[in-house]
């Protein structure tokens, strides 16, 4: 029996394979908790959110897609770290807004799907004359809908700050996940169109993300 070459890639896409199921195995309890609150993120995306958060002071981070509620929270406690003044702007389909964790005076909660009309303008009139806006999409990870909320939500981005893009690793082999055409696919054809944005590849140092080219850079 060919035992495997074990080279770098390798390794990362094996433990890729082992955290995913990990996670996924146990209805992603197992994930990062933040103040006793499920954040469906890795360790080491989390750490990458918070020196982006940091080094760019968003205004406003815009995240469609509450779920759980323990990204937002980490999200809101960052904010009051690196950018005081700072608001985040969560967006999900169930209304949130009675949960008592999210009762924070630097969360704004929109009900509604993230792509309508009306939450568009919403959100548009929240950050009016904004000067530094991150954006983070983590709602329906099927590549319509996705790529729908590049197309909206681009250009409401600040220079030199972030579109994130969560799971990519949906259509990643590492995660040997048959879920069809997701937010990798969605990335790639945005990014065919869309030259003011770029693969920031230094998000994925830690080896272990699970957005793999899902952060993109506002670069003009």
């Amino acid at each position: 029996m060919n035992q495997p070459i074990v080279t770098k890639d390798f390794i990362i896409t094996e433990f890729h394979k082992l955290l995913y199921s990990h996670y996924h195995g146990a209805g992603f309890k197992n994930v990062v908790q933040w103040r006793n609150m499920l954040a469906a993120k890795t360790p080491s995306d989390m750490m990458i959110y918070a020196e982006i958060i940091f080094n760019t002071k968003p205004t406003y981070i815009i995240e469609c897609g509450t779920g759980t509620g323990g990204s937002s929270l980490f999200f809101s406690d960052m904010l009051k770290l690196f950018s005081p003044t700072g608001k985040l702007i969560t967006i999900d389909k169930y209304d949130v807004s009675q949960r008592p964790e999210l009762q924070t005076e630097n969360i704004i909660i929109l009900t509604g799907n993230s792509v309508e009309d009306a939450i568009i303008e919403k959100v548009k009139a929240l950050i009016k004359d904004s000067t530094s806006i991150l954006v983070n999409l983590d709602s329906d990870h099927y590549k319509d809908h996705v790529l729908k909320e590049l197309e909206l939500y681009a250009p409401l981005v600040t220079l030199s700050n972030y579109l994130i893009v969560e799971d990519t690793n949906l259509n990643n082999p590492a995660t040997n996940n048959e879920f069809g055409e997701g937010p990798s696919v969605a990335v790639k054809q945005f990014l065919s169109t869309h030259p003011e944005f770029m693969i920031d590849i230094t998000c994925e140092r830690h080896l272990i993300s699970f957005n793999p080219g899902g952060y993109l850079k506002k670069i003009k």
